[in-house]
């Protein structure tokens, strides 16, 4: 444990300490409080015996005698008021007097010592008539027991000060844990994610550094991929523009429009591989982007272009986002939902703090068992998707990088009514206030 923990857990100890000692005094105060109950109450019953018969001179003797046991004795004039006959003590007296003729146990009153020290006293009178009243003093000790009700509540408030303190301990013990998974979180979205901080025990230190170490490396060997993609897609533009050139040189036109058209193919799948390596790793910077304006464009733009292509829904919401590659990623949805079926419907909400954008198309859709193959590079459906009809294979993955590139998702699903639907979630920062 670090230590703020360690101390934490010195506050908690104390406090536990002092529930045992409270609850070990409170024991010894009952015992306590039972002896000078026995006690009492045999001095009274020893005293009643004593002057049963006795003359006038012996009960001045026993009066002397009673009050070196701090037993006063005096003829009964009036109880005081503040006598309660049903305390414990004078309970304990009547099952020790009980059978003795001419005593009876009046209860419990409240005395004064020397010292204005607050005692109790036993009140027992005894004679044909009552004569006498026997107050056998019972002084305040150093060790009572507590009132239950004040025990009950030390206890409490011990024991909450522990919870609390023990909730603190796991809550602060448990934070670098969180942290942890909120880093891991992070870097499935991006990359260049801030470095968990290393700090707290020695275990979470050493995890931090090792998942910061880990990051690094994850990071130098995409970038390194990507930056080989790219280099690779780049340099090829220039060998094939010259054979672009010398193509048109060829005299039969016939084979040259076949071989005009397999270098357009490879020229594309050039273009989709640089897309492909920006949708990985794009230095483009982030901004609050309002989706419901982004896709209001785009269905404009399409349409300008001669596309059916509508959408439906309010979303209110502001995603954190590359606007080009946001724009990109929806491009490839709707140009394939024209293409392969005819149409496109957007449909914009909001789900769980997260903008949904669905569309779909009216086309065959796509067996159940490929829907996640298609997500792979190059990969091309027959016959309805084949590089005839247009594309590389590489749409839909671009589309999926971008998504995951902003900690989002795209999903595939066919429709109960027909056709396909693309379904891209992200996390909405923040809604647009209302007017």
């Amino acid at each position: 444990m670090d230590k703020r923990s360690i101390l934490l857990a010195a506050c908690a100890i104390p406090a536990a300490i002092v529930i045992v000692l409270l609850l070990a005094f409170h024991q010894r105060g009952i015992r306590t409080e039972e002896l000078k109950q026995r006690r009492a109450a045999q001095i009274a019953a020893s005293l009643a015996s004593a002057m049963r018969g006795a003359d006038a001179d012996a009960i001045d003797t026993i009066v002397r005698v009673a009050g070196t046991l701090q037993v006063d004795i005096a003829p009964v004039a009036s109880l005081p008021a503040d006598v309660r006959p049903d305390t414990p003590l004078a309970a304990h007296a009547r099952q020790q007097l009980a059978g003795q003729d001419g005593v009876a146990v009046r209860g419990e009153t409240v005395c004064i010592e020397a010292g204005n020290a607050h005692c109790r006293a036993l009140l027992v009178s005894v004679g044909p008539r009552g004569d006498y009243l026997l107050a056998v003093h019972m002084p305040a000790d150093l060790i009572a027991p507590l009132p239950v009700v004040h025990l009950v509540a030390y206890l409490a408030g011990l024991s909450l000060i522990i919870m609390l303190l023990t909730f603190a301990i796991a809550r602060h013990s448990m934070r670098p844990l969180r942290q942890l998974a909120q880093a891991a979180t992070r870097l499935g979205a991006d990359l260049d994610a801030v470095v968990l901080p290393v700090e707290g025990s020695a275990v979470a230190r050493h995890a931090a550094a090792a998942f910061n170490s880990m990051q690094t490396r994850i990071r130098a060997q995409v970038q390194h991929r990507t930056h080989m993609l790219a280099a690779i897609t780049h340099d090829l533009q220039t060998p094939l523009t010259r054979l672009r050139l010398r193509v048109e040189k060829v005299a039969d036109a016939s084979l040259r429009e076949r071989l005009v058209d397999d270098l357009g193919m490879v020229q594309e799948m050039v273009r989709n591989g640089l897309d492909l390596a920006r949708s990985m790793e794009s230095a483009e910077p982030r901004h609050l982007l309002d989706i419901d304006s982004l896709v209001d464009s785009l269905c404009a733009d399409a349409s300008e272009a001669g596309m059916d292509v509508q959408s439906d829904g309010r979303s209110h919401a502001f995603v954190m986002a590359q606007a080009t590659q946001l724009r990109r990623c929806l491009d490839n949805l709707v140009s394939n939902a024209v293409k392969y079926g005819g149409r496109a419907r957007l449909v914009i909400g909001t789900r769980d703090e997260n903008v949904t954008v669905a569309v779909r198309d009216d086309g065959p859709g796509i067996p159940e068992e490929r829907l996640a193959e298609v997500f792979d590079p190059f990969v091309r459906l027959e016959p309805s998707r084949s590089r005839d009809t247009g594309g590389t294979g590489l749409g839909l993955t671009i589309a999926r990088n971008v998504a995951l590139g902003h900690g989002g998702s795209l999903t595939l699903a066919n429709r109960s009514e027909g056709g396909l639907e693309a379904r891209l979630t992200l996390p909405v920062m923040r809604y647009r206030q209302a007017a």
